[in-house]
């Protein structure tokens, strides 16, 4: 076992163990923190359009980007003009970028990509969110933007705070780091609007509440899950159902923080495949599709935006979908309505 995994390990374990010894670190970690976050709240400036900021506290995947997918189709259903700003953590230019349709993960990175091929809406990504978020008001009208991650970006004000989290790990050990995986404490939580806590696929859904859970403030918890929804194709984007394939030898691969999540979904999927697990925003090249006599290449919709113009034609990705819960969704409408009123 890896330095890394095994450091992952204990963060998710009941206690800390031999990482108690950096608690020093740790309390220093949550000091500068909150020492940056006071700061940048007495400078930062009110804007012209409503921002929604969907975060964690957690480091690695909760499940953040399918549900700003999932609030940004909300939000178009409606009729509301909406963009994204992201950081584009991966990409290799620097500056303002304005998504477009010839865009790819090198001009703005994996998931603000993923997020513009998924709802087409306005995306601009820069290193500071405040800059993505001028740029993007001086290219188009906009009623609303929301902030792909972002939540300990303290200089963007934000109007609405959401922060995701997964149900089976929860808050891990209950430390930031680098004792635990958090990136503030649990009391962050108090003061965001909502919290989501994504109860994943299938039969996870069954799994029971990680007991870190039970320090999310009284009403303000809300659970969802991912839907698996179709096969796409990663080079033609032709679809097939989720039960359509018959090949044998599949290789399927995950760039993600948490790729045990997406291997989870295909076991639970009934798909036998050698899994590949890859850091969290990996760059593939074609020599990850050279293996002889593979039938199928699976992978996430993450890592399909960067396969695009290497990947064979049995390359396919799982598209999923965040359902938030109905109750949520009204919460989030009036409460957004309450903002925009404001302004």
């Amino acid at each position: 076992m890896s330095l890394q995994a095994q450091i992952e390990k204990r963060w998710y374990a009941a206690s800390p163990g031999i990482l108690i010894g950096l608690a020093p670190l740790a309390w220093l970690f949550t000091l500068l923190a909150r020492r940056r976050r006071q700061h940048a709240e007495s400078t930062r400036t009110r804007l012209a359009v409503p921002v929604v900021v969907v975060g964690n506290i957690n480091i690695g995947g909760t499940g953040k980007t399918p549900v700003l997918v999932a609030l940004v189709q909300h939000l178009q259903r409606q009729q509301k003009r909406v963009g994204v700003v992201s950081r584009g953590y991966g990409r290799t230019r620097s500056g303002l970028a304005l998504a477009h349709s010839s865009s790819t993960a090198s001009d703005i990175g994996d998931e603000p990509l993923e997020i513009f091929t998924a709802t087409n809406c306005p995306l601009a990504v820069a290193e500071t969110r405040r800059e993505a978020i001028d740029g993007l008001l001086a290219a188009h009208e906009l009623d609303v933007i929301l902030s792909d991650d972002g939540l300990q970006h303290y200089p963007m004000y934000r109007d609405v705070e959401i922060a995701v989290v997964g149900k089976e790990q929860g808050f891990g050990n209950g430390w930031c780091l680098p004792v635990g995986p958090l990136r503030e404490p649990i009391d962050r939580l108090s003061e965001c609007d909502f919290v989501l806590v994504n109860s994943g696929v299938g039969a996870s859904r069954a799994t029971a509440a990680h007991e870190s859970l039970r320090a999310i403030p009284t009403g303000k918890a809300s659970e969802f899950f991912i839907e698996a929804c179709a096969w796409v194709n990663v080079r033609s984007g032709a679809r097939r159902e989720l039960t359509e394939f018959t090949e044998t030898s599949i290789v399927a691969y995950a760039g993600l923080g948490q790729p045990k999540k997406f291997f989870d979904t295909l076991t639970y999927l009934g798909v036998e495949a050698e899994f590949r697990a890859k850091p969290d925003h990996y760059v593939y090249d074609a020599d990850a599709f050279s293996d002889a006599d593979v039938d199928l290449y699976l992978m996430t919709a993450k890592d399909a935006v960067k396969c695009r113009d290497i990947a064979p034609d049995n390359a396919w990705y799982l598209h999923i979908q965040a359902r938030l819960a109905p109750d949520f969704l009204a919460q989030f409408d009036e409460r957004l309505a309450r903002c925009q009123a404001a302004k």
